[in-house]
C-alpha cells in the first residue's frame, strides 16, 4: 500500500475513534436511510426495465457513458471491450452490489415481493 493511502486510512481510523456512540449511531442511521432510499429507487426503475443510475432503458448502450446495466444485456451486443469500459467507470464493489440487487430483485419478484425489506 502506498504511503499516501496508509496515511489516509490511519486518519480515517483516528477520526472514527473520536466519534461518540451517539455520533456513530447517527451516522449509521443516515447511511441506512440513504441505502434504503437508493435501493427503493433501484427497484422502482428495475420494475420498469430502466436503469436507476443513468435512467435509460436496459436495452440501450451509450458508448460514451458506460453503465452497470450493460451487464444485463441478453444479446450478443455486449462484448469484452464493453466490460472493460464498465470496469473503468465502476469498481468491483459497485459492480458486485448492482448485480446482487438485480439477483435479489429477480428472486423477490418470483417470491411475491420484498416484504422483508420494509421495517415493521
Amino acid at each position: 500500500m502506498s504511503e499516501a493511502i496508509e496515511a489516509f486510512v490511519e486518519e480515517v481510523i483516528r477520526q472514527w475513534k473520536t466519534l461518540s456512540p451517539v455520533q456513530l449511531a447517527n451516522y449509521n442511521e443516515k447511511q441506512r436511510r440513504e441505502s434504503e432510499s437508493e435501493y427503493r429507487s433501484f427497484l422502482e426503475h428495475y420494475e420498469q426495465d430502466n436503469c436507476y443510475l443513468c435512467r435509460k432503458p436496459f436495452k440501450t448502450m451509450s458508448a460514451p457513458n458506460p453503465c452497470l446495466h450493460w451487464l444485463l444485456r441478453r444479446s450478443n451486443k455486449f462484448k469484452k471491450k464493453n466490460f472493460l469500459d464498465v470496469t473503468k467507470s465502476f469498481d468491483f464493489h459497485n459492480i458486485e452490489a448492482f448485480l446482487r440487487w438485480v439477483a435479489h430483485a429477480d428472486y423477490g419478484n418470483r417470491r411475491g415481493g420484498w416484504h422483508f425489506w420494509r421495517k415493521n
